[in-house]
């Protein structure tokens, strides 16, 4: 029977509460998410998008990607100790895992920038904004399926 194989992930969305980050296995983590982004590439290749938009539904709305996400936003990315405007920086497993149950697309609202300026080489000032870390982990959600083409 084709359909929705909600048994490839190693955790299931309603057991969030019981995962210890410190235990995941991030290398399963991201190979779930790159076998997916490997799927929409091929069927956009092939010309297939009714599938490559149901592979991007999937992808965007699945456990493993806003693990991964939140992942890149808190770990890995640069920028991980700098708070947002809400001046959080998230450092526990239990305050990622918060982050995660929190990804949620539908009836999204982004949150005001915290705006800075910064000087250009020519003596001018720039504007820069500073999002929140939530808003961070929902770009980068999204940036998993749109950097495949």
């Amino acid at each position: 029977m084709e359909g929705r194989r909600e048994t490839e992930y190693s955790v299931c969305a309603n057991q969030l509460e019981q995962i210890d980050w410190n235990q995941i296995i991030w290398n399963s983590i991201k190979h779930q998410v790159e076998r997916i982004q490997q799927k929409i590439f091929r069927d956009a290749r092939k010309g297939n998008f009714r599938k490559v938009k149901q592979y991007q539904k999937l992808l965007v709305r699945s456990l493993p990607a806003r693990l991964w996400a939140v992942r890149l936003t808190t770990e890995i990315n640069n920028g991980r100790n700098t708070p947002g405007i809400d001046g959080r920086i998230y450092k526990t497993g239990i305050e990622k895992m918060h982050l995660v149950a929190s990804l949620r697309l539908r009836n999204y609202k982004a949150d005001p920038l915290k705006i800075r300026f910064i000087p250009k080489l020519n003596g001018d000032r720039r504007k820069l904004g500073i999002p929140t870390m939530t808003v961070w982990d929902i770009y980068k959600n999204w940036q998993l399926y749109r950097s495949i083409a």
